[in-house]
């Protein structure tokens, strides 16, 4: 016959203790044959979940309204506005699903020599290289040339960074332009190249950006 052992802490002066409701029939809790941690009603700790569960969902959206000149030969130039946040990590060693959906014009020469990346913390994740000819994702180009002013292309991506993570240590995700071509590159977000009204009221189109990031368990 197997036994049962409670065992204090060797450190410590909380009392914990086993309490039994008010009832007038047997109860039997079976124990699992297997290691764990005991889940409570205070939720599951992340510690506890699976490989692969979803450990929290956070997103950035914004319907502002700007626009950004990547230089020649610049390698993360940010969009503005910026379409990015910032994770805390809720568990150790996560991997984190980082999907984009960016929308706006880009000035109409040059898009075969330009790309998206996705940084974190100012670094790449899961580009090509480092070079300003590396990405992860092209531009679209949506527009016939003779409508290169007033007709906005959409872009969605993602990358699974699995660089690991410290609970509690905030990281940072920010979507940004590498312009390779041998001049200038204008990027309007959420509006198009024509729309100059800051409130969107020139009646050209305009649109909403977004970044949602999943932490999962590693």
């Amino acid at each position: 016959m197997s036994n049962i052992a409670i065992k204090g802490a060797t450190t410590g002066t909380g009392v914990f203790t086993l309490e039994s409701p008010a009832t007038n029939t047997d109860r039997t809790l079976v124990l699992p044959d297997e290691a764990g941690t005991v889940l409570t009603s205070a939720g599951v700790p992340a510690s506890a979940m699976p490989a692969g569960s979803v450990l929290q969902v956070v997103n950035f959206v914004t319907i502002d309204r700007g626009s950004v000149i990547a230089a020649t030969a610049a390698s993360n130039t940010l969009p503005s506005p910026n379409i990015g946040t910032a994770i805390t990590p809720v568990g150790n060693n996560s991997k984190f699903l980082v999907q984009v959906r960016w929308n706006g014009e880009i000035t109409y020469s040059g898009h075969w020599n330009a790309g998206w990346n996705i940084l974190r913390d100012g670094n790449r994740i899961n580009s090509s290289g480092n070079e300003t000819w590396d990405s992860i994702q092209a531009f679209n180009l949506s527009y016939p040339a003779s409508d290169n002013d007033s007709t906005g292309e959409g872009m969605t991506t993602f990358v699974l960074d699995t660089t690991g993570s410290t609970s509690g240590v905030s990281t940072t995700y920010q979507l940004a332009v590498s312009n390779n071509m041998g001049s200038p590159l204008t990027v309007f977000t959420n509006r198009c190249f024509n729309e100059s009204n800051a409130n969107g009221a020139s009646g050209y189109e305009n649109w909403s950006s977004e970044m949602i990031i999943t932490e999962i368990a590693g």
